[in-house]
């Protein structure tokens, strides 16, 4: 039989047949679950965002205050002879404040922090190329690449 005879065959026969039926059950769930959707308050904000742009927003958000806070530290020495010298004592005693604890920020993260991301990122960097030339060759090797399930 040739392949076009068989392919008008089957669809004809296929077209005898009697489209199947839903569940009498069906209509009603659907109907209670569309009415306790619409009664549900939805999610605003930050939460609904996908991750990459929940991750980007508190990176940008972190690099704005640490940025004000250099900005602070920096300034603390220009404005607190500034601030001394018209009445405002408490600001000038919390730039002075905010020049110490900027310090010891700087000196645990050179001491403590930079060396440990050092090493944490070379770590990361060596095992994302060891997964992927793992994945090169289980691609390579398998016999008909790797399965898509």
């Amino acid at each position: 039989m040739n392949p076009i005879d068989l392919e008008h065959l089957v669809d004809a026969e296929l077209k005898r047949l009697r489209p199947p039926r839903a569940p009498r059950t069906l209509l009603p769930r659907v109907l209670s679950a569309t009415a306790a959707e619409e009664h549900r308050q939805p999610a605003k904000g930050w939460s609904v965002w996908p991750r990459a742009w929940q991750f980007a927003g508190g990176a940008i958000a972190a690099l704005a205050l640490i940025g004000v806070w250099q900005l602070v530290s920096f300034a603390a020495s220009y404005l607190t002879p500034l601030l001394s010298n018209t009445g405002f004592d408490r600001t000038a005693s919390l730039t002075r404040g905010a020049d110490d604890i900027a310090v010891v920020v700087r000196v645990l993260w050179e001491m403590f922090i930079q060396p440990a991301a050092t090493y944490v990122s070379i770590l990361a960097i060596s095992l994302a190329l060891a997964c992927a030339l793992l994945w090169s060759a289980v691609e390579r090797l398998a016999p008909g690449g790797a399965s898509h399930r």
